[in-house]
């Protein structure tokens, strides 16, 4: 959605000014929860005997939550060039 409204230039700048200790466990967390919500977001048949644990996925709850709040960081200090 950033590539989108801002353009694939500017999300690349975005991404060379976040935390890489930030940014390593946000894509490490979205890595692992990606292929479980792609198999259950496609299918209609028998999800509930596959589902992971909630611990699972809530503890991948904080590297998401910090990944983003990283980018809001980055976006509203506003040192990035768009054009």
């Amino acid at each position: 959605m950033l590539m989108r409204l801002l353009g694939l230039v500017a999300v690349e700048q975005l991404e060379n000014q976040l935390d890489p200790i930030i940014r390593s466990k946000f894509e490490g967390a979205l890595s692992y929860l990606k292929p479980f919500r792609d198999a259950y977001a496609h299918t209609h048949l028998n999800i509930a005997a596959n589902l992971n644990a909630p611990s699972l996925t809530r503890s991948k709850f904080q590297p998401v939550y910090e990944g983003l709040m990283e980018f809001d960081r980055v976006i509203r200090r506003g040192n990035w060039q768009i054009w």
